[in-house]
């Protein structure tokens, strides 16, 4: 999302199923992305464990999200800064 000269802003995924409470509704840390959204198949986004890393620490490149799914996700970490 961002970076530096050194450093690098990641926002974790997984393929596991998001958390959801006793309703069913997905937790505000998560973010559920699809095919759609650029991601090979049904992902989970944590935005809660979000953070900068040393650029040395990427090994690959899968792909990238689609820009509506970036700005979804980056509002969202901003909203939650904000708090």
């Amino acid at each position: 999302m961002k970076e530096t000269s050194t450093k690098i802003f990641i926002v974790p995924c997984s393929s596991g199923e998001p958390r959801r409470n006793s309703y069913g509704i997905v937790y505000p840390e998560y973010e559920v992305g699809n095919i759609n959204d650029g991601f090979q198949k049904n992902t989970v986004v944590m935005l809660y464990e979000a953070r900068f890393i040393d650029k040395n620490r990427v090994i690959s490149k899968l792909g990238k999200t689609t820009f509506s799914f970036f700005n979804k996700i980056y509002k969202k970490l901003c909203y939650q800064l904000s708090l």
